[in-house]
Parts: C-alpha cells; structure tokens; sequence
C-alpha cells in the first residue's frame, strides 16, 4: 500500500504537467479555428462585393470579417504563446528533476 502511494504521489506531478500542456494545445487549436472561420468569412465576403458591388450588406460583412480575423490571429498568438511558455516551464522542471534524480 506505501508503494502505491509513493507511485501516486510521483505521477501525480506528470498528469498535472500532461493536463495542462493538453488544455493548453486546446486552446492553440481553437484560435486556430477561430483564424480560419473569420479568413473563409473574409473571402467569401470579397467574393459577394464582387458580385454586387452597390450592396453594402456584403461590405459590412468583409469589415466585420477583417476585425473577427485580426482578433483570433491576436488570439491564436497568445496561445501559441502560452503553450510555448509551458513547454519552456515543463522542459525546466523535467530537467531539475533530472538533476535531482542523478544527486541521488
């Protein structure tokens, strides 16, 4: 039973790390949803002025479409941010346990 909890308490730290890079390449993911979602609404809203050119619908939709895709590529560049951060975070706490398990 005392090894169980010694085996507990070791991998806990693990699944913690693991869980937060997973929600944090989630979140990369969405941003990169979002990107794609406000380009294609970009070029199919380019498309329709084309086609017609005196509705304004069609242009208020490219405006809108222009600020939805420059908020998800800022939101896309802070995730890439965060994951970046965590990986460095992760990297430097494996290695300090590295260096702690070769102490020993």
């Amino acid at each position: 039973m005392q090894n169980l909890i010694k085996l507990a308490v070791w991998a806990a730290p693990a699944f913690v790390l693991a869980l937060i890079l997973i929600l944090g390449r989630l979140d990369k993911q969405n941003a990169e949803f979002d990107v794609d979602a406000a380009r294609f609404d970009r070029e199919f809203s380019m498309q329709q002025i084309d086609f017609t050119k005196k509705n304004e619908f069609w242009q208020e939709e490219k405006t809108e479409a222009d600020k939805r895709l420059k908020i998800a590529r800022e939101k896309l560049d802070q995730a890439s941010g965060k994951v970046a951060q965590q990986l460095d975070i992760l990297e430097q706490n494996l290695n300090k346990m590295d260096e702690k398990g070769d102490e020993k």
